[in-house]
């Protein structure tokens, strides 16, 4: 049986770890990155137009930061239309739950909310995309795919509202990576610090890898140069990782 590592940041995993440990797996935590919050960019708000914004939200992480700041957005809005654009079904169900309005919603990563953004809006004024989003995530190549996606049919505002680092201690643990590990990843961040961290310990990857989530699945694979096995969409993540055959858990 392996020994499920859980790459997720540290307040992320316990209680994937525990729903795994539940269910008779073996499981731990290995936090492969650590974020921070950064000051809400005081321009990704609302125009004055009259205009609908919606506020794209791709991650649980990126949902605090969306209810924390919505009090002020809604003043700027001053009643205009306003609601969200998340990622299903855990992130949209988060800002329901804070009250928010979730307008669309798509499962897969940033590609497939922009995709569903396009294919909602169509006639009439454009709507303004405000897109929190991280250091990192800026970056990617979901990023760029995004933008061009939402280019044709809103007017997008992006902006940095957390940083997101390796974590610190991650090159000394990867050296006690388990020889029966297998790795559960959640974001294409942790995968690139994970990779990363054990090209330069001289590491081998565990034979066993499942990754949560279209975009991190792409990254796992474009890091390692092998496919992943993803998760079903909807899926409970640890009965498809108990699921899994003897020989692969």
């Amino acid at each position: 049986m392996a020994t499920w590592i859980v790459t997720r940041e540290a307040r992320d995993a316990e209680q994937v770890v525990q729903a795994l440990r539940s269910r008779g797996a073996r499981a731990r935590a290995l936090p492969c990155i650590a974020r921070e919050a950064l000051p809400w960019p005081d321009d990704l708000a609302p125009v004055h137009d009259g205009g609908a914004t919606i506020v794209l939200c791709t991650s649980p992480y990126t949902a605090g930061p969306v209810i924390a700041r919505w009090p002020a957005l809604s003043a700027v809005a001053a009643g205009a239309p306003l609601s969200c654009a998340a990622t299903a079904p855990t992130t949209a169900r988060l800002l329901e739950d804070a009250g928010l309005p979730v307008s669309i919603r798509a499962q897969g990563g940033v590609v497939a909310l922009a995709r569903a953004i396009a294919e909602t809006t169509g006639g009439g004024q454009r709507p303004l995309v405000l897109y929190p989003t991280s250091d990192l995530g800026e970056e990617s190549d979901e990023h760029a795919q995004a933008l061009a996606m939402l280019a044709p049919c809103a007017d997008v505002m992006g902006g940095v509202v957390y940083s997101t680092r390796p974590a610190a201690e991650l090159d000394g643990a990867v050296r006690d990576l388990e020889r029966d590990a297998a790795l559960l990843f959640f974001s294409p961040s942790a995968v690139t610090a994970l990779v990363a961290a054990t090209a330069r310990a001289g590491i081998a990857l565990p034979a066993t890898v499942v990754c949560v989530g279209g975009s991190t699945a792409r990254a796992f694979e474009r890091a390692a140069h092998r496919a992943a096995t993803l998760a079903p969409r909807d899926a409970d993540v640890a009965d498809f990782v108990c699921s899994l055959p003897e020989e692969r858990q």
